[in-house]
């Protein structure tokens, strides 16, 4: 599960122009860690790449993008803002 945790920290903080791009292989990464653990693993790889993101920029903030990009996969869904 780290090196897929590693590939979604990397998402992250990507400079990538396409973001749908990036979307899009979040999103399967999701679909992935569904299938192996349901929403406990999701949560769990979730966690993990938050942590390695901040890690990789010196305990930076890093906006979490994964519950807009997990959003209705399985029964993980995007967190409320209200």
């Amino acid at each position: 599960m780290k090196p897929k945790a590693e590939e979604l920290a990397g998402l992250l903080t990507t400079n990538e122009i396409d973001f749908s791009q990036v979307e899009r292989e979040a999103v399967s990464i999701g679909v992935n860690a569904w299938q192996i653990g349901g929403l406990d693993c999701m949560r769990e790889l979730r966690d993990m790449a938050i942590t390695i993101a901040r890690q990789r920029n010196q305990n930076k903030s890093v906006v979490d993008y994964i519950g807009a990009w997990w959003d209705g996969i399985g029964s993980w869904q995007e967190p409320s803002l209200v």
